[in-house]
């Protein structure tokens, strides 16, 4: 069971990642990386995935995804 301050923990982790990703993307575009970027994309659709999964109401009934 995870409670609602290690949800709120995880969900900052997993939105700094995000951020830094997203960070990289730009730079990658402007580089012209594109096979490198479409696998940015798909970390950022998974870590976007998991956040709503957090967020959602009764979400404290599950496990935490980040083993803390």
């Amino acid at each position: 069971m995870v409670n609602a301050g290690t949800r709120a923990r995880e969900i900052r982790a997993l939105s700094g990642v995000a951020g830094h990703l997203a960070s990289a993307l730009d730079v990658l575009l402007l580089s012209g990386c594109d096979w490198f970027t479409a696998d940015i994309l798909e970390m950022l659709a998974v870590i976007d995935g998991q956040i709503a999964v957090l967020e959602e109401p009764g979400s404290e009934d599950s496990s935490s995804s980040l083993g803390g």
